[in-house]
């Protein structure tokens, strides 16, 4: 086999774990992948503007919004109005939001933790970058 059909092989493996993880992920939850993605953006800051959350996640900010406001309806978020510029609109975790994120990093951990089992070395340390950025 030569050396690119090998890294062909290897990222295939790799996205077959991260959608294995993603569908473990939203297994008996109530939110979506990318709500829960939204919830670890927003974790890691006390607050942001939903630009930066749509910036990381990749996404514009009228579909971030969209997210955010049914995390809002589900208690998990709040938003906070710039009082200069009502268009900038600041996000954070509710109590009950930063417990189910809490809950959701658990969660996160086990299934890696299993998922790892079947991988080798250099394939764990390829995830582990990638999850480091969540």
């Amino acid at each position: 086999m030569n050396k690119i059909n090998k890294i062909v092989l290897d990222i295939d493996k790799v996205i077959r774990y991260l959608d294995g993880f993603k569908q473990f992920m939203i297994e008996g939850e109530k939110l979506t992948y990318q709500q829960m993605q939204v919830l670890s953006i927003i974790a890691k800051k006390e607050r942001q503007y939903i630009g930066e959350v749509s910036t990381l996640l990749n996404t514009n900010p009228a579909s971030t919004s969209i997210t955010i406001e049914k995390l809002t309806i589900k208690q998990l978020v709040t938003r906070t109005y710039n009082r200069s510029d009502r268009r900038k609109v600041h996000v954070s975790l509710t109590d009950f939001g930063r417990q189910e994120y809490n809950r959701l990093e658990e969660k996160k951990i086990i299934i890696l933790q299993d998922l790892q089992s079947s991988l080798t070395e250099k394939e764990i340390m390829l995830i582990n970058s990638i999850f480091s950025e969540y």
